[in-house]
């Protein structure tokens, strides 16, 4: 289910930030395993963090946190890295990307935001940038677990169905070898 999860987060990350822009963790399983234990340690901790924030801080600041350090420092890490990405597909749209490996859910979400600015009175103060890249940053980041998630599920359960029809996996294995250009595993 690892690899799965690996997959799917460059798959989904890829169409949201860009190829150039996406994690690679299924070519780097060091990065894969981190990236899958931050992400996984956080499941029994997310309900304070995203249902109740006010009573999570209040319970912080009298020194008896709901949610581990260890967790908030796994929240740290996958906030950061939606932001490294939200910054690196920033910078590569600037540059004119190439049709095919544009960002184009990150694009089409911030053209949204920006549209509604200009229905507005157009100018938004800096304290108001700052909102909407955290606020772009956290739809990222909530897309591509839940895509993640999902689509590692249903690999898991296709790679188990295909391993009781040796039949369909021979007629998939012909399908695949048929395509044009190939796929190459790993990318040279």
């Amino acid at each position: 289910h690892d690899m799965n999860n690996g997959f799917t987060t460059d798959f989904m990350s890829a169409y949201q930030f860009g190829i150039a822009c996406s994690t690679k963790l299924s070519i780097d399983s060091s990065a894969k395993q981190h990236y899958l234990q931050q992400y996984h340690s956080r499941k029994d901790y997310e309900f304070p963090s995203q249902e109740i924030p006010r009573v999570k801080a209040w319970c912080e600041w009298f020194g008896f946190p709901l949610v581990p350090k260890q967790i908030e420092e796994a929240n740290d890490f996958l906030e950061e890295m939606s932001m490294k990405m939200c910054s690196n597909a920033d910078a590569y749209l600037e540059n004119s990307p190439s049709v095919g490996v544009e960002p184009v859910v990150y694009k089409q979400f911030k053209n949204g935001l920006a549209k509604q600015r200009q229905k507005s009175d157009g100018k938004a103060s800096q304290v108001e940038i700052e909102h909407q890249r955290l606020e772009v940053a956290s739809e990222m980041l909530d897309q591509l677990s839940a895509g993640q998630e999902t689509s590692a599920i249903a690999l898991t359960y296709l790679y188990y169905e295909m391993s009781k029809r040796p039949g369909l996996q021979e007629q998939l294995r012909q399908e695949l070898l048929s395509l044009t250009p190939q796929i190459m595993w790993p990318p040279t």
